[in-house]
């Protein structure tokens, strides 16, 4: 079963397909889903990029969402993860033009529903590691507890309304009608990603910041990263730069996760002190404190390709 909603505005005929996430009639095996690429064009508006952008987030999220449910799959819940991750940044990019009455409730309403993913991916993570079999039972069990909580939050009325609001509210909310949401989506979105850039461009070393303004500087190079993958329809000049910046871009984001992962590994030692084992040794933060470093400069030397 599918839901199929034809595009409010050009281009006329097409179809957005939603697979709701109970149904698995077609017989797929459950596997975790990553995102498809987004499917704008230069000739697009902005509403109709937005609405496009918005659809694809949803759909990675529903296609994960039974794999998480029946198969407790590590990585499903990653990718549902990453697709409200998603979601949220595609509404701070285009906060300017669609921050209409509903906007305020939908952010929370996310922000609701990623926190209750938080604890189960944080023990993914920390499973990671090297524990004893006491230890890893104890983990184990409470990650079965957070399981428990964040299939609750995605079966539940309350999620699955939001979905049918955000997908209503997209293709025919009040922002519409801001007079800008006809405007040409490639001039706007550009001028969106300059912002970002500029943040991780102008930031400072790595090496000489601690765990908060790294976790900052994280924060902007995954939004950055997920406005050009909205955006890689309108950029098909220079791809061979493109590549190189999108390659460097990832390895910027997986150091400073993997950073912030650590961080994570030890605030769970805080709480359980017994739980202390092999963590991160000060050697691994420096290779990817430096890592990370190394990756900006390279951007830097690599420019804004999209310009």
């Amino acid at each position: 079963m599918s839901t199929e909603i034809e595009l409010s505005e050009k281009p006329r005929g097409t179809v957005i397909r939603l697979e709701p996430a109970f149904a698995l009639a077609d017989g797929k095996a459950l596997e975790p889903t990553k995102a498809d690429p987004v499917r704008v064009g230069r000739g697009m508006s902005i509403a109709q990029g937005f609405e496009i952008i918005v659809s694809s987030c949803l759909r990675h999220f529903q296609l994960n969402e039974p794999t998480v449910v029946k198969a407790r799959n590590v990585e499903a819940l990653h990718q549902a993860r990453v697709a409200i991750r998603r979601l949220r940044s595609a509404l701070a990019l285009f906060r300017p033009i669609v921050a209409d009455q509903e906007f305020d409730r939908v952010q929370r309403e996310l922000r609701w529903l990623v926190a209750e993913f938080g604890d189960a991916r944080n023990l993914d993570v920390y499973l990671e590691h090297d524990l004893s079999r006491d230890q890893r039972l104890f983990v184990e069990e409470r990650r079965k507890d957070a399981y428990d909580r964040a299939i609750a939050a995605m079966s539940s009325d309350r999620s699955r309304q939001l979905m049918l609001d955000i997908l209503s509210w997209a293709a025919g909310g009040h922002w519409r009608k801001n007079q800008r949401a006809g405007k040409s989506l490639r001039r706007f979105i550009n001028r969106r990603i300059d912002r970002l850039w500029s943040k991780v461009s102008g930031s400072e070393r790595v090496a000489r910041t601690g765990d908060r303004r790294r976790h900052q500087l994280r924060i902007q190079v995954k939004k950055l990263r997920y406005a050009l993958e909205f955006a890689e329809g309108l950029h098909g000049h220079r791809p061979r730069r493109k590549r190189k910046f999108a390659k460097t871009l990832k390895q910027l984001q997986g150091s400073l996760g993997r950073l912030h992962d650590d961080v994570t590994a030890r605030s769970l030692v805080t709480l359980n002190s017994w739980l202390a084992t092999s963590l991160p040794s000060a050697e691994r933060e420096r290779c990817l404190v430096r890592n990370a470093g190394q990756a900006i400069d390279r951007l830097r030397n690599i420019g804004p390709y999209w310009r």
